[in-house]
């Protein structure tokens, strides 16, 4: 384990000249200090780090499930204010970059900052740190030593004290439809029940079966489900260590489903789907709803839905947010000569242009055009 202080960290990361005109600002009073361990970092200190973010995939909790080889390949910056754990950036070397598996971060900058300074302090060999899906905006005082683009939208939901509350976002006409929804449920297939399982108590042969609905429900629209048998039996895995979900059964048939993640004080929505007999009571969105309804309950303050724009997400309160990549430099040579960052740049930048464009003229053809 190494500790770097914040003064030394961040004079590591940035030129002298870039650190005068650029200067971090404090997080409070007393310094902010992180330390570098490697594959000895206590189990507990993992655990504790999972408090400190509110998604499977800003955690280790994704790569586990997902990518296990990297596990012990990993670094730990251990980011701490006033003694007290505030992050945990994991990262692993490849050629003369640091790679930081964590996604979907909202640390500060001055956080990442820290860590990234101490990180280039302990991996002398390293030139560069690689984050792909931050929250951040591009900051003036980083602005020296990193390039930040923007990549793909992602959309979050924040939660109230109550679901009385939560309801209340809907529109009437919505909250009627919904309620109609319900009732016709009820009348027309009885049988039908809601469950919540947790952990353990959600089989592989459930997730299975959830994915399984999703790929008819694709197949029904004309589209093709980009979830295939590996990745079904990863999310398994995952569902297994923090996993809730809310599973619609017709008898021992599953007809429907939610499979989600707790991590923090966040729920994140990974799967939905329902049999396309079920398309007139809208079932996928009634097991949507009881899963917030189960995330309220328990004290989740956010509601991830990921990437991509469904229309349903928009509906459930999503805000819209863009995710950006950066890259950290050990110096302003380095950025100079980072021409693949800078060809990620311009491709992603210009898909993401192309992909605003064609989302505005998909609306402009559904909006109603005025008699003139």
């Amino acid at each position: 384990m190494r500790r770097v202080s914040e003064k030394s960290a961040a004079a590591a990361a940035c030129p002298p000249s870039a650190m005068q005109q650029q200067p971090v600002p404090a997080v409070g009073a007393r310094s902010l200090s992180v330390e570098i361990w490697g594959a000895e970092i206590p189990a507990g200190l993992l655990l504790a780090a999972e408090q400190t973010v509110d998604t499977p995939y800003a955690c280790l909790a994704y790569v586990r499930a997902y990518q296990p080889e990297l596990i012990p390949r990993l670094q730990h910056a251990v980011a701490r204010h006033c003694g007290e754990l505030v992050a945990i950036v994991s990262f692993y070397a490849r050629s003369r970059s640091l790679v930081v598996v964590n996604r979907l971060l909202r640390f500060p900058d001055q956080v990442l900052n820290a860590c990234v300074a101490a990180m280039l302090e302990q991996n002398p060999a390293a030139r560069s740190v690689e984050f792909t899906e931050l929250y951040n905006e591009e900051r003036a005082h980083a602005a020296a030593c990193s390039l930040t683009w923007r990549t793909i939208d992602c959309v979050a939901a924040e939660l109230p004290a109550s679901y009385g509350e939560y309801l209340e976002h809907f529109g009437a006409a919505t909250r009627k439809n919904l309620r109609y929804c319900a009732r016709r449920l009820e009348r027309d297939a009885p049988a039908v029940s809601f469950n919540i399982h947790r952990r353990e108590a959600i089989s592989a042969s459930m997730v299975a079966a959830v994915v399984q609905l999703n790929h008819q429900r694709m197949a029904f629209k004309g589209g093709r489900s980009g979830i295939d048998e590996s990745y079904a039996a990863r999310l398994a895995t995952l569902s297994r260590s923090h996993g809730v979900a809310c599973i619609a059964t017709d008898g021992a048939a599953v007809v429907a489903g939610a499979l989600c993640t707790e991590v923090g004080s966040g729920w994140t929505l990974h799967v939905i789907a329902h049999d396309p007999h079920f398309n007139h009571v809208r079932l996928g969105l009634l097991c949507l709803l009881k899963a917030v309804e189960e995330a309220i309950a328990c004290g989740a303050a956010r509601f991830n839905f990921l990437w991509g724009l469904g229309d349903y997400k928009l509906l459930f309160g999503g805000t819209v947010s863009a995710l950006r990549a950066r890259r950290y430099y050990r110096d302003s040579g380095t950025r100079l000569l980072a021409l693949a960052d800078m060809r990620d740049f311009t491709v992603q930048s210009l898909r993401r242009h192309l992909s605003l464009w064609r989302r505005r003229l998909k609306k402009r053809a559904h909006s109603p055009r005025l008699n003139t």
